[in-house]
């Protein structure tokens, strides 16, 4: 079941197989629907404290140094993007559940090589990367968004879900190549604040995953938002702002964006 709350079957019934199996055939709201996609959900839960760390420190650093830390940043973020799309995709069409789990870890250990190289690439052209970046920050405000009150207005649309999310990645993708340093700082506090309080939600619980809130809505699952919810959000707003102010402060002392240079050079210099 999808919920550990108490809930009446409806239209069951039970019928005798032989002496060993008596088959039971009942109907719930909240019965689960199990696809390819829901072991990546299944494997998050069961290492929810180690997603919790990762997630956690990322976050913040993200979060925090973002900007100062531009070119690690850019390399993270071409990992994240690379196994998101790959997995999602590959667990979409032709992995199925019982997969070997070997096959698994080659595709992960793919997806983060091609990550390493898109990292690469969004490291030596600037534009791109700030594109990317911002790109991704603007998918993380959609699903925020979503989660907040858009579930209301687009509804369990699958497409709708996607167009909303995809259009504001779009938006503050076409803003990130123009505006670079303010949406830089925007987009990596805003990922970094949610992941930080995502990895949270992972272990403390009543945190919507937000690539499975369409379906539950459309399948009647689902007709209103967890209150603690809005807890996380409040969690995810503060610490969004003071990811904020601490890189405007950077921004200032650091107007060029020059401070891994200066930090090498002091390690160069402690050398000698």
């Amino acid at each position: 079941m999808c919920s550990e709350e108490n809930y009446k079957f409806n239209n069951y019934s039970i019928s005798p197989g032989d002496i060993t199996y008596i088959n039971i055939n009942f109907s719930s709201k909240v019965g689960c629907k199990y696809d390819q996609l829901s072991v990546i959900w299944k494997w998050f839960t069961n290492n929810k404290w180690i997603m919790f760390a990762v997630f956690f420190v990322l976050g913040l650093t993200f979060c925090f140094a973002g900007r100062a830390m531009i070119k690690a940043t850019l390399c993270f973020l071409g990992v994240i993007i690379s196994a998101f799309v790959i997995i999602y995709i590959f667990y979409s069409t032709f992995l199925k559940r019982d997969t070997e789990l070997w096959i698994v870890w080659v595709v992960l250990g793919g997806a983060v090589l091609v990550g390493l190289l898109l990292g690469f690439i969004l490291q030596k052209y600037s534009k791109v990367g700030a594109f990317a970046l911002a790109g991704w920050g603007g998918f993380t405000l959609g699903l925020i968004l979503y989660n907040t009150f858009a579930y209301k207005i687009v509804g369990g649309s699958a497409a709708g879900y996607w167009c909303f999310i995809i259009g504001c990645a779009l938006v503050m993708g076409i803003l990130g190549y123009f505006l670079h340093d303010h949406i830089i700082i925007q987009c990596t506090a805003l990922f970094g604040s949610f992941l930080a309080v995502y990895g949270v939600g992972l272990v403390a619980g009543h945190y919507p995953n937000p690539f499975t809130i369409q379906e539950m809505i459309k399948n009647g699952v689902l007709d209103n938002i967890d209150p603690l919810y809005y807890a996380y959000l409040g969690g995810n707003l503060v610490l969004y702002i003071a990811g904020c102010v601490v890189q405007y402060r950077h921004k200032k002392k650091y107007p060029d964006n020059n401070y891994e240079e200066k930090m090498r050079m002091r390690r160069r210099r402690g050398r000698y």
